[in-house]
């Protein structure tokens, strides 16, 4: 075969494929199916450098930030069950 009858393969099947639905695997939950679309913000806000950022010399600060990041990271991985478990989940992340 050469160069442009694999190119021509690969673009006939690549088309193909793009034919036919997604599969629905059923994995999406109803809160996620009804949440709504995220919220668009301009490039300047996604690349802004947070001032609440930590001074280059700052370790106590660090090691706080890393020990409150582990407590949330703890948090995160406990199993919820339910939306009453989901809900119990977000108050102590929000420190409620």
């Amino acid at each position: 075969m050469t160069c442009r009858q694999i190119l021509a393969a690969l673009i006939a099947s690549l088309s193909l494929g793009a034919c036919s639905d997604w599969p629905d695997t059923g994995l999406q939950s109803d809160a996620a199916r009804n949440a709504p679309w995220p919220r668009l913000v301009p490039i300047s806000d996604v690349l802004a450098v947070p001032a609440d950022r930590i001074a280059e010399g700052d370790t106590e600060a660090l090691v706080a930030r890393a020990a409150a990041l582990r407590a949330r990271a703890d948090i995160l991985r406990q199993p919820v069950a339910g939306d009453a478990a989901f809900e119990a989940m977000r108050q102590r992340l929000s420190g409620n």
